[in-house]
């Protein structure tokens, strides 16, 4: 990822980008795991290499297609195969529609 920011940044000066990020960084409970470490690391390098950029923070996007491991579409794919599904007591996810978040960056 890191290569396609810098790609990105030197092949489209003059153009804002736009990161989308994850809101688990303010998540004191999954802080140190290697995707939060790995965007934190994305973050820093933006801040640092890209003059004009806006970080997005965002938690589980919900919308068609997608990544079939995020847990919306996990449930939906468990759902339609009838697959057992199992829940975890008091486990919270926040979840954003795709419409939302163009809106949010829009404005």
């Amino acid at each position: 990822e890191e290569k396609l920011l810098r790609d990105t940044i030197t092949n489209n000066p003059g153009y804002k980008l736009i990161y989308f990020s994850t809101a688990s960084v303010t998540d004191s409970s999954v802080k140190d795991r290697p995707y939060v470490a790995h965007k934190l690391t994305m973050e820093a390098f933006i801040q640092n290499n890209a003059d004009n950029y806006l970080i997005v923070r965002v938690s589980n996007v919900v919308g068609p297609n997608g990544n079939v491991t995020n847990i919306m579409n996990f449930l939906v794919h468990a759902v339609k195969d009838a697959t057992p599904i199992n829940i975890w007591a008091q486990a919270e996810r926040n979840f954003i529609d795709k419409d939302d978040i163009l809106f949010v960056v829009k404005q």
